[in-house]
């Protein structure tokens, strides 16, 4: 039990903090949220450290993706400034084309990436019709490939060889339906339930990603 701890006690501090967060995102609490985001995000980065994500390839990139979103979090702290919003999406793109590449340095398997590919081509039918007609022109073409991309890690996912083994496409699953309540919560309906399921989805992921490296 000691052993399991001392290997795992960051993910146990990210679920602490997320809960906290949750609490926080739901109240609007924004320290609560600049106290417990960051703190979490930094749990799951130290958890892919202790799991020794420095000795692969893979790990390595994992370790780069789980840096970037730690840094797409705390720029999207703040919702309501448009640039930052662009700013963390920017980042949040770069942070799933490096788990793309750490997907396909692990070599891919064709046939679990069709599979892949037959449930997002379902999820994302289903999601553009849903948001598509609520975004702006100019954040159109920004979702579209924001959406194109999380399509390919989770298609990659799937196809990946990692010792995280079914772990891995589950967490890009969870990754993606984070990021399309995220765009939920943006351009359709900001209530406070959208983050009962975005955080724990989200964070979810992460600790699956920092633990299969």
């Amino acid at each position: 039990m000691a052993e399991i701890l001392a290997l795992f006690w960051p993910s146990l501090a990210c679920i602490i903090a997320a809960v906290g967060l949750t609490v926080a995102e739901v109240r609007g609490w924004q320290a609560g949220q600049w106290a417990f985001k960051p703190l979490a995000s930094l749990m799951f980065v130290t958890q892919a450290m202790l799991m020794g994500a420095f000795g692969s390839l893979y790990g390595i990139l994992v370790f780069a993706a789980l840096f970037l979103c730690l840094i797409g979090d705390v720029i999207l702290i703040i919702r309501d400034r448009e640039a930052l919003f662009k700013a963390g999406i920017g980042v949040f793109l770069l942070g799933h084309v490096v788990y793309i590449a750490a997907f396909a340095s692990t070599g891919l398997v064709l046939m679990p990436m069709l599979l892949g590919a037959v449930i997002m081509a379902a999820v994302t039918f289903l999601y553009w019709r849903y948001i598509s007609a609520r975004l702006a022109p100019d954040f159109k073409g920004q979702v579209g490939a924001y959406t194109a991309v999380i399509n390919v890690m989770v298609i990659t996912a799937f196809g990946a060889s990692t010792p995280g083994g079914w772990t891995v496409p589950l967490a890009a699953v969870m990754f993606a339906l984070s990021d399309m309540m995220v765009g939920r919560d943006r351009f359709v309906a900001s209530t406070p339930v959208n983050f009962i399921v975005i955080t724990p989805l989200y964070f979810g992921a992460q600790l699956l990603f920092a633990a299969s490296v």
